[in-house]
């Protein structure tokens, strides 16, 4: 599988739209690796973890034709994941050459609204909507797709987030954004599985996880790394790569690698490329 990092940001962007912080003047001035869109990737060209805000230019500056995305998965409904009016453009007269049907997974949340949306064009934009349950896989293609149950809190109380394990051939990975430390049932059905690489956020960065549970820092990330490695999930030669960064936490994108160069752990930015 071949991945690419759209965006590698938190919910603001980093630098943040109206912030004139440290950390954001100091991204805006330097640029380069240190100026992030919101959090996105895309495997193999043909499936989207993610719709923010930011995808149409993101796909443009990495020369990605959106045109041939298959599949998209949610994580979950706020706005920075889930800017689902991007889909209405799927339809004359916005476009002219029909496009390919999109398989749109996601939470019971997620697929109620767009639903309600889009429920009386659902072929126009020609999208296929695929509710996912927690920890039961689908076959999407050449692609199995597993939710499991992220430790996240949105505006809809019974909403459940998810984080993917995305499989092709024999190479697996886990997409872990929007999520402080795994309760016990997530980490339960875990252990079960072997994966080739982890994508995992570290929102706040240098910040103490009790500040907000529904994300996770260095520390939360170090411990989930030892976790894995522990239970035999990963091993210490997997790649296990940071992303998801909020400039209230976080530095720049030099000074991350420097705190984490003796840790084996990679700092994520936009335009990163992975090959499994």
């Amino acid at each position: 599988m071949k991945i690419l990092f759209l965006g590698t940001a938190a919910a603001e962007g980093y630098p943040a739209t109206f912030c004139n912080c440290q950390n954001c003047s100091w991204a805006r001035r330097v640029g380069g690796r240190n100026l992030r869109a919101r959090s996105s990737i895309i495997i193999d060209g043909k499936v989207l973890i993610d719709i923010p805000p930011d995808i149409r230019s993101q796909a443009l500056r990495f020369g990605v034709n959106l045109f041939d995305v298959e599949v998209l998965l949610i994580t979950h409904t706020h706005d920075d994941h889930f800017y689902h009016r991007e889909l209405r453009l799927r339809k004359w007269p916005f476009v002219t050459v029909e496009p390919k049907y999109l398989s749109v997974v996601a939470n019971s949340i997620a697929i109620d609204i767009l639903n309600e949306e889009y429920s009386d064009v659902l072929d126009l934009i020609r999208v296929n909507l695929i509710y996912a349950e927690p920890f039961k896989t689908i076959e999407l293609g050449d692609y199995k797709v597993t939710p499991i149950i992220a430790t996240h809190k949105t505006c809809y109380e019974d909403e459940i987030a998810y984080n993917y394990i995305i499989s092709k051939d024999d190479t697996s990975f886990l997409y872990a954004v929007d999520s402080g430390p795994y309760q016990s049932f997530t980490l339960r059905y875990l252990e079960n599985i072997r994966l080739d690489l982890v994508i995992c956020e570290a929102t706040l960065c240098t910040v103490s996880g009790e500040v907000y549970r529904y994300h996770r820092n260095f520390d939360n990330a170090i411990e989930f790394r030892d976790w894995l490695i522990d239970k035999g999930v990963i091993n210490k030669d997997t790649s296990f790569v940071l992303t998801h960064f909020s400039h209230v936490a976080c530095p720049s994108y030099e000074k991350m690698n420097e705190m984490l160069k003796d840790k084996e752990i990679l700092v994520a930015y936009d335009g990163m490329k992975i090959n499994l």
